[in-house]
């Protein structure tokens, strides 16, 4: 998947890929999803509890198809420029409003029935390219196996004024000095409000200082 489209389905620190592409939303041939005014067919899949990974989307594509069979010989099939999973998120992109209408009907059945685990169903929202920076952050709270949660939850805890929704967190640096350095992708909207508070956000009981990188580094 390409950055761009990469970056406006975030929101979990897995790195699961896959891309489906057909008629059907269990086929397997590859296809970038198409970025532009087809965005409207698109729609986004996050579980509730975890990533979808995997075996989640395998399960959901398996429910899919069951659906489809049901559907009349007759009757118009739904049909899908692609479909797939990045970044702990799943992704369908409908060829047309009528696959939509039967995707998203089909979803809330699936959700009803409680045969896979929950999970949520919305909008495809693209955001800009994302830019890099820096901050070194104490070991309060410990940030343990799930680091990453922990420090988008703690700087949007204490900066109500910073929407991390679209942040990803691309890497967390060994402990040096009983502090870490976390390297971040944030949104221009962010990277603006930091710069207005003179490059400084609240992290746990402190400030800490972020440092941004050019759009070209």
């Amino acid at each position: 998947m390409d950055h761009d489209a990469e970056d406006a389905l975030l929101a979990s620190p897995s790195r699961d890929g896959q891309k489906r592409h057909a008629n059907s939303p269990a086929s397997g041939t590859d296809k970038r999803p198409c970025v532009g005014s087809e965005n409207v067919l698109k729609i986004v899949i996050k579980c509730v509890n975890g990533d979808v990974d995997d075996d989640f989307f395998d399960r959901l594509l398996l429910e899919l198809s069951k659906m489809q069979w049901t559907i009349p010989s007759h009757e118009p099939q739904p049909c899908f420029k692609g479909s797939g999973h990045s970044l702990g998120v799943g992704w369908f992109h409908a060829a047309d409003n009528n696959s939509q209408v039967w995707l998203t009907h089909s979803l809330k059945i699936i959700q009803e029935s409680g045969s896979i685990p929950d999970f949520t169903v919305s909008s495809y929202i693209p955001i800009p390219q994302l830019r890099r920076a820096i901050i070194s952050v104490p070991n309060v709270p410990r940030l343990g196996k799930d680091g990453p949660s922990v420090v988008l939850q703690a700087v949007s805890r204490f900066n109500r004024n910073l929407n991390t929704k679209f942040w990803r967190i691309v890497k967390i640096l060994p402990l040096t000095n009983k502090k870490y350095s976390v390297i971040i992708a944030m949104d221009e909207k962010s990277i603006v409000q930091i710069e207005k508070q003179k490059n400084k956000i609240y992290y746990s009981l402190s400030q800490v200082y972020v440092k941004i990188y050019t759009k070209n580094e």
